[in-house]
């Protein structure tokens, strides 16, 4: 139908450009009768059957672009996906469902109707290549045992959940479980995301949903995967288009069907970075039943993933997943795998064999902190500050809160925003903290400024403390109102609503808090200030310095 469409369009320009060619070149220049009429008669006679015949080839070449430019597809095609182990499914838009965008041109044609499908066989990712996530594992171990033989499953009347929600921080290893529990399955895995059933026009999107069920249902057993399903199942206001509210009410329906036989067999997976942003109505019972929290990967668990991506890269013999771990705290499964990368790049630049210890360093450095600005010019007096300014953190942070954040490193090499860092070395994984502890780390957030001003005095404090007093005052504003220990205050939890209290007085309790651990940092760097200035002189010399050697240095003095 669109390519005779297209060709009816195409004739009627050509047999109207005929018209216009036919009296600007075919009409009377000579008076009738004469012997020169009757010869122009005979010259516009043949040039009209030039014309004529042009047009037909014309038309004909025009059928023949349309039609190979419109191609029929059947009502289900097949082919592979650029995706290595994939296939495509396309289905043909039977009209019914709302408006097609198809066109004449590719470029014209609707391509989030493409559905991947993984069959059993091609999927290679178990749990063995998801390192840690040892409760999640544990969580959907009843999911694949209904997958693998629904009738054992179901022997006492059980039922399986309906769907999952894989939820948590950007990068823990939402998808890579999700493809891993269809391989430990043997089903096949179909992933789609929400943004591919957004769409503008009045039931697009919930024909795609449909149709994403009817694919799933020709494939089950199954896994349907939809990633970033906040984009799809967000939460409904009255103020919402109407073709958002169709997409959501659509997977709502489907989602309810999956109790028919006809929809036996198909788990829904759906993973999220706002949880919060969700319809309640696909998170009840019923729908995705059971909500599964990713978290930040612990120490041993930063030291199982480390060592999946060691394997995949050559290292030298100094180089520990235990130590890479330790190096890591608050990094994600992603973001490890980043830090192997850079440090490969690393190595690779400076042509060497193996990649090092330094090199994860660096690489750590440059993703956390920024790249090495080696072309500043820094003058001998704030290099000097910076240093002292480095000291009076790591002295106060070993002096107070050793055990539990020991010292990794110190440098006043400048990198990104930052003339300098203080790193410290976590060795266990701590839920909470108690009182002594926040206190000590905004003591030690407020050392750097303390040491500028009882070396450099009061008058000469740099700017370098800006991002040290936006975390202790974080800190201190925390420990006020979420955690309830302020006297003043009491045990309450505020958080951002100001209607409990005045915020004059929470402003005097973070103040209060700040000026306390300010002058206790002071008083720890008067005690010390021998060792204060030998750290100093040791980072102007060698400009980093590590455990090993700030522990040789305080244990002098």
């Amino acid at each position: 139908m669109e390519t005779l469409i297209t060709t009816a369009f195409l004739m009627t320009f050509l047999l109207w450009s005929y018209s216009v060619l036919s009296r600007n070149f075919l009409h009377e220049t000579t008076p009738s009768g004469s012997k020169k009429s009757q010869a122009n008669k005979q010259n516009r006679a043949i040039l009209g059957l030039k014309l004529l015949s042009a047009t037909i080839v014309l038309f004909l070449g025009c059928y023949a672009f349309a039609h190979f430019m419109v191609p029929a597809p059947p009502e289900t095609t097949e082919r592979t996906s650029n995706i290595p182990g994939t296939k495509v499914i396309n289905h043909k838009h039977d009209g019914k469902d709302g408006p097609t965008l198809e066109g004449p041109f590719p470029f014209m044609q609707d391509k989030n109707k493409d559905i991947q499908i993984i069959p059993p066989h091609l999927i290679k990712t178990y749990f063995t290549d998801v390192a840690g996530l040892a409760e999640a594992k544990d969580e959907v171990q009843d999911i694949i045992q209904y997958l693998r033989d629904p009738e054992e499953f179901g022997r006492l009347g059980a039922k399986a959940p309906k769907g999952i929600l894989l939820h948590g921080e950007p990068g823990t290893g939402k998808t890579l479980l999700a493809r891993a529990m269809a391989g430990e399955a043997d089903v096949a895995f179909i992933a789609v995301a929400g943004s591919q059933f957004d769409e503008e026009f009045v039931g697009v999107g919930a024909a795609r949903v449909r149709k994403l069920f009817d694919v799933a249902r020709e494939n089950a057993p199954c896994i349907v995967f939809i990633d970033e399903i906040d984009a799809l199942a967000h939460k409904r206001h009255a103020q919402d288009p109407s073709w958002s509210a169709q997409s959501v009410n659509q997977l709502l329906a489907e989602m309810d069907g999956i109790d028919d036989q006809k929809n036996a067999g198909i788990i829904i997976i759906s993973a999220s970075n706002r949880i919060d942003a969700i319809d309640p109505a696909v998170l009840r019972p019923g729908r995705l039943d059971r909500h599964i929290r990713l978290e930040l990967p612990t120490l041993k668990d930063r030291e199982q993933i480390v060592q999946i991506y060691l394997d995949k890269v050559k290292i030298d013999k100094s180089v520990s997943a235990n130590k890479i771990a330790k190096i890591t705290p608050g990094f994600s499964s992603a973001e490890i795998a980043n830090l192997v990368n850079e440090a490969a790049i690393i190595a690779t630049k400076q042509g060497k064999g193996a990649i090092s210890m330094p090199d994860f360093d660096t690489a750590k450095d440059r993703i956390v902190i920024g790249a090495k600005r080696e072309s500043m010019n820094i003058s001998a007096q704030s290099r000097k500050n910076t240093a002292y300014h480095e000291a009076g953190h790591a002295i106060v942070g070993h002096k107070l809160n050793a055990e539990r954040y020991p010292i990794y490193k110190v440098t006043i090499g400048q990198r990104g925003p930052s003339l300098g860092h203080t790193a410290f070395e976590p060795n266990l994984d701590e839920g909470s903290a108690t009182f002594n502890e926040l206190e000590a780390l905004i003591a030690t957030q407020l050392a750097g400024r303390a040491a500028e001003e009882l070396i450099f005095g009061e008058q000469n404090i740099t700017t370098g403390a800006e991002n040290d007093l936006k975390n202790a005052t974080r800190l201190a504003h925390n420990m006020v109102t979420r955690w309830g220990y302020s006297k003043r205050v009491g045990p309450m939890y505020i958080g951002n609503n100001d209607k409990f209290l005045s915020q004059e007085l929470i402003e005097q309790e973070v103040q209060a808090i700040l000026s306390r651990n300010y002058q206790r940092a002071k008083a720890v760097l008067i005690e010390n200030s021998d060792t204060l200035d030998a750290v100093a002189a040791a980072l102007l010399e060698h400009e980093t310095i590590d455990a090993k050697q700030f522990k040789n240095i305080v244990d002098k003095k």
